[in-house]
């Protein structure tokens, strides 16, 4: 799972800009992104795009562009603020990516002391999403599927990695009883 740490002082927090984010795609993950406008319903969107062999993804993880009071900013300062804030979320959503810290450990909200994966359950699941050939931005897809309920890959507890882990390997295992 790709970490990207939040290194920028907001008003309300940190939090890990987009230039930052851009700059991981590319050197960590070597992917290149960019956004795409979208409407649904009669609401615009900001979703990543990513490209792979020389291809361009469909929009990806699509985040509605909403402006708040305005805080005394001019109306386009508002619409860059909330294009680049969907731009943000919809990279780490397309992507896989978390941040260091999450905006909830600030909020009061009380997480549940719960282990996260290993390093070696990490590099495990990293083969497996590359042996099963899942494209950048898809990883989610593929563990919620296998867990049957949503979960994101940067906050896989260690209970639910080994579980991916065991149910890629029994599949894998009747595959190959399958075939003999």
């Amino acid at each position: 799972m790709a970490v990207v740490k939040k290194t920028v002082k907001g008003g309300r927090g940190n939090y890990a800009d987009l230039a930052s984010l851009v700059a991981y795609a590319n050197d960590e993950l070597h992917v290149r992104v960019r956004w795409a406008t979208v409407y649904l319903g009669d609401r615009l969107h900001q979703a990543t795009q990513v490209q792979q062999d020389g291809k361009w993804s469909e929009p990806l993880c699509p985040i509605p562009v909403e402006t708040g009071s305005g805080n005394g900013l001019t109306v386009m300062q508002q619409l860059g603020s909330a294009l680049t804030y969907a731009r943000r979320y919809s990279l780490c959503g397309a992507l896989g990516i978390a941040t260091t810290d999450d905006d909830g450990q600030t909020s009061g909200y009380r997480r549940r002391n719960v282990e996260r994966m290993t390093d070696d359950q990490q590099a495990t699941i990293d083969r497996i999403l590359a042996e099963t050939n899942t494209p950048p931005g898809r990883e989610n897809n593929l563990l919620s599927n296998v867990l049957q309920r949503p979960v994101a890959y940067g906050t896989l507890s260690m209970t639910d990695a080994r579980q991916v882990i065991e149910s890629y390997e029994a599949s894998k295992k009747q595959h190959k009883e399958d075939k003999q």
